[in-house]
């Protein structure tokens, strides 16, 4: 199986957030079969840590051949890049960007994004992941006809347009992105629509049994993986 990077991006700036965002979505992730063979790593975009109690193995500064990688990981950027209003700004850019950096520098052959509101809820949708190994993957948001950037994979066969992808939005410049939906300028290679999920917490809809994953979800709610 390919080396694999699981990673979400993430910033915090109270405990509430903390705990029910980020913990639990790591708690989720590190207790499934699907997390198990993987390296877990949360990008964060200059958090205040004094409201974290736990950030497993932390990592600041550049990342190495010889940086220790443990299975879970919380690398730390120094310095603030987000606060406009929009849920691609520039400090999620420069996360979500990274995880290149990561891959190329540490050998993962495959890059898996699952974002801190989305949930894996049936071994289908895990197994499925797990057995793509060719392309640039997302899968379809019912409700507004896009691909779901929450949920991504990404392997090694397309680094090369993950790089070009990286470059010319730095090119750009990533201050000037806030206002583009990144649904829209993913190069992506496929979109799966074979899967029940969408975009469920932006109206507060309940897990149910029929569901693959559920999107967008909001702090106070909690999932069962595979209700069936």
């Amino acid at each position: 199986m390919a080396k694999t990077l699981l990673f979400c991006t993430s910033y915090f700036e109270t405990e509430e957030i903390y705990y029910l965002r980020y913990k639990k979505w790591i708690s989720y992730y590190l207790s499934l079969d699907f997390s198990k063979d993987k390296d877990v790593f949360m990008l964060d975009d200059n958090s205040d840590l004094n409201v974290a109690d736990n950030l497993y193995n932390f990592i600041e500064g550049e990342i190495t051949e010889k940086t220790k990688i443990e299975r879970m990981n919380f690398f730390h950027f120094d310095q603030r890049w987000g606060g406009a209003r929009t849920a691609n700004h520039a400090g999620w850019y420069r996360s979500f960007l990274f995880s290149l950096d990561i891959a190329d520098v540490l050998g993962y052959e495959k890059i898996i994004h699952i974002e801190s509101d989305l949930y894996l809820l049936t071994p289908k949708i895990c197994e499925h992941i797990d057995n793509i190994n060719s392309g640039w993957v997302s899968f379809k948001c019912p409700t507004y006809g896009f691909p779901e950037s929450s949920l991504q994979i990404i392997n090694k066969d397309n680094f090369g347009k993950f790089r070009n992808f990286k470059n010319e939005l730095q090119a750009k410049g990533l201050d000037n992105l806030g206002s583009q939906q990144v649904e829209w300028l993913l190069p992506l290679s496929k979109i799966e629509d074979e899967f029940t999920g969408d975009r469920y917490g932006e109206k507060a809809v309940k897990q149910s049994k029929d569901m693959d994953y559920y999107a967008q979800s909001r702090l106070n709610q909690n999932f069962v993986f595979d209700l069936k």
